[in-house]
């Protein structure tokens, strides 16, 4: 018997998220690669990261920060993806999503 694609799936992430729920983890996941992209860019005009770590990542070179931007990015949501049906866990989704969202805002003003 051959085993469907989405049973594979199934089988490599056995974790299943409301749509609500994927929406925040997808949301959060594209403003952070969003964050990523203008935040070379800003680097790139002379700005600079204001988050400490990140500064450090990005003194290592434009490789090396994206690298750990995305690493730490997926590794924080496949944390909260496993514990995704504890309301902290939920509530800590939309809480990173607002403090993106907040962060793009400044993205946004600062560029445009």
């Amino acid at each position: 018997m051959q085993t469907s694609s989405h049973q594979k799936l199934a089988q490599l992430f056995p974790y299943e998220c409301s749509l609500s729920e994927c929406f925040l983890v997808l949301g959060i996941l594209s403003l952070s690669l969003f964050d990523l992209v203008f935040t070379l860019d800003f680097v790139m005009h002379g700005g600079s990261e204001a988050n400490p770590l990140m500064a450090l990542a990005l003194r290592e070179g434009h490789v090396v920060f994206v690298w750990i931007k995305i690493g730490l990015t997926v590794l924080g949501l496949m944390g909260l993806i496993i514990a995704i049906h504890s309301p902290k866990a939920r509530y800590s989704l939309a809480f990173i999503l607002l403090v993106y969202t907040g962060v793009l805002n400044i993205h946004a003003y600062i560029r445009f």
